[in-house]
């Protein structure tokens, strides 16, 4: 047993479960665990040590995987399923995902550096709550049918909504789990397929996510995974050609980057990035209250949430008096 192995076992975790956050972290191409590529280490953040490894997913396994979600697009056993078995298909992911919650929330735990029970609460709380609601909207996804200003009234126009097809889902650090699921979530709704790439620093919940997922009932193909660096995966993810979609969290800079790929190739993309949004407090605010607001915050996650708190404009009156309660607070 080594340094990691005694941390672990020093807080709680059983020796099944450190086998589990310290095996090798596959690609999940196609509805099986693929190995290839560099290793690329994976720390505790707590120690510093190295927990693990998953592999660099270059251009080759990125076209593994999307051509396995390409297929999948047109398999009987998806594209074939009426809105109301994906309803079903996803609320039976959240069924497994909320059996499986304390697992989930020790690989946040471990792998992201966060306490347990925020993990559990927020994290996989949160997920579950987003499957669940999507799932509702898989039967809304309505086309419309009527008159055409432009037409005689003999004539009338329909609109049918489809999938938009492979959607590339672009995950960062801070709530791996939570954030793919926003992602993944949306588009399973919609009918389509998904290649995500994980965090190269938080892979571990993005490939049971994937386990899972097959688990519940999903056809191969469907849910992909590419491990993988930003500047070799995520720029061959943005930039393949079949990718229909990009969906991308992260920082300013590298969003910047994203877009400008997957305009070239006049993809739809999605950017949530960083921001740095202020609180504004008045002089008619519970004191109190906007103290814990203010904390909560900026000091949630660390602070590494997009949109932190980490400006303040409070109102020259009550500045002195809220400063010293913050302070305190603090």
């Amino acid at each position: 047993m080594d340094a990691i192995d005694n941390y672990l076992s020093d807080h709680g975790i059983s020796a099944e479960q450190v086998r589990l956050l310290r095996r090798p972290v596959d690609h999940w191409i196609g509805g099986a665990a693929v190995q290839q590529g560099e290793p690329l280490p994976v720390f505790e953040p707590s120690t510093g040590v190295q927990l693990c490894a998953a592999q660099e997913g270059g251009a080759e396994m990125v076209d593994a995987a999307v051509r396995a979600a390409q297929a999948a697009l047109t398999d009987p056993d998806w594209a074939g399923l009426r809105p109301l078995d994906r309803q079903a298909l996803i609320l039976k992911l959240a069924d497994v995902l909320e059996a499986h919650d304390e697992e989930l929330a020790l690989i946040e735990s471990v792998d992201v550096g966060k306490p347990v029970a925020v993990a559990q609460e927020v994290d996989i709380g949160g997920s579950l709550d987003v499957l669940r609601y999507f799932a509702g909207l898989a039967c809304r996804c309505e086309g419309r049918a009527g008159p055409m200003a432009a037409y005689p009234a003999s004539h009338f126009g329909m609109t049918l909504k489809a999938p938009v097809g492979v959607v590339g889902a672009i995950v960062p650090w801070n709530f791996p789990l939570q954030t793919l699921i926003w992602k993944t979530a949306a588009a399973l709704a919609a009918g389509c397929t998904l290649v995500i790439k994980p965090s190269e620093i938080t892979p571990l919940s993005a490939l049971r996510f994937a386990e899972l997922a097959t688990e519940a009932g999903f056809p191969a193909g469907v849910i992909n995974v590419v491990n993988g660096t930003g500047p070799v995966t995520g720029v061959a993810l943005v930039a393949h050609p079949a990718v229909a979609k990009i969906t991308f969290t992260g920082s300013t800079e590298a969003g910047r980057r994203v877009g400008k790929v997957a305009m070239e190739n006049m993809k739809r993309v999605t950017l949530e990035l960083g921001g740095k949004s202020p609180v504004l407090v008045t002089a008619r605010a519970d004191l109190d209250l906007a103290v814990e607001g203010v904390v909560n915050g900026i000091f949630f996650n660390s602070g590494q949430v997009c949109d932190a708190g980490s400006r303040v404009i409070v109102q020259s009156a009550i500045h002195d008096d809220f400063l010293a309660r913050l302070v305190e607070r603090t």
